[in-house]
């Protein structure tokens, strides 16, 4: 029975709202497909939020005929169905490559990704991408990073704090307890170096006494023997100048007489 022409008007009015303006619908070919399979593909494609629809190609033609399934309009020849969907094109490829698994009769014709047309080769490529929701969850877990991350770097600087001020305490405890011990030893070299000079000074002071007390010693022994030596020397020098003294004397007195005695026998009156 020939559709009437409102009924017409009617089909192209809902093909215009449903797939001419999906940004995603994928045409298909269907020859054999009973009805129980039809049902199954229909549940399938609507479980990921899409529509399943067997339109007339005539009618179908003049709803896209200024949308973008327009550039696919050489596809809608034979049996044909749309299957569109305004949410995930990735899901919805899924679903369909998965039916074709089992029912073999479906056939891909071509598609519509983001209102760009696709070969039916890649439909099956398409299928093999991450979901939305896949996708999604991606999208969280990196924008959940950073700030997971950065929780745990928060969380861990009072621990890592506590850790390096331990570390600081121990290493000032080491550094104390070497200095420590290099005082002990720094003092035990000066003690005994003090020690030495000390023990060295007493002894040149002791030398130097013991010089002074031989010097005085040996300078008393010697004293009465030069001293003796000394008066001798002085008493024969004395002896020496009094008899000089005397000779003199003795001489000029026996001139004096001779003299007289010989005045008198030249003068005898």
């Amino acid at each position: 029975m020939p559709l009437t022409r409102s009924a017409k008007e009617q089909l192209v009015a809902e093909y215009q709202q449903g797939l001419a303006a999906a940004p995603h619908a994928f045409i298909l070919g269907f020859k054999g497909i009973s009805v129980p399979q039809v049902t199954e593909l229909r549940n399938r494609v609507r479980a990921t939020g899409g529509e399943y629809l067997v339109v007339k190609n005539n009618l179908a033609l003049r709803a896209i005929d200024s949308g973008a399934l327009a550039a696919l309009k050489e596809h809608f020849v034979g049996p044909t169905a749309v299957v569109y969907s305004e949410r995930d094109p990735v899901a919805l490829a899924k679903a369909l490559t998965d039916f074709a698994k089992e029912a073999p009769v479906i056939e891909f014709k071509a598609g519509l990704v983001e209102r760009r047309a696709v070969e039916a080769g890649q439909i099956k490529e398409i299928a093999q991408l991450p979901g939305r929701q896949e996708l999604i969850a991606k999208l969280l877990y990196l924008l959940q990073s950073p700030i997971t991350r950065l929780a745990r770097v928060l969380a861990a600087v009072p621990q890592s704090l506590v850790v390096v001020l331990d570390q600081i305490g121990k290493q000032k405890e080491s550094q104390g307890a070497a200095a420590g011990e290099g005082g002990q030893a720094a003092a035990d070299e000066t003690g005994q170096a003090t020690a030495g000079e000390a023990g060295q000074a007493a002894a040149a002071e002791a030398g130097q006494a013991e010089a002074g007390e031989a010097g005085q010693a040996a300078a008393g022994e010697e004293g009465p023997a030069t001293a003796g030596e000394a008066s001798q020397a002085a008493a024969g020098e004395a002896g020496q100048a009094e008899a000089g003294e005397a000779g003199q004397a003795a001489a000029g007195e026996e001139g004096q007489a001779a003299a007289g005695e010989a005045s008198q026998a030249e003068n005898p009156a």
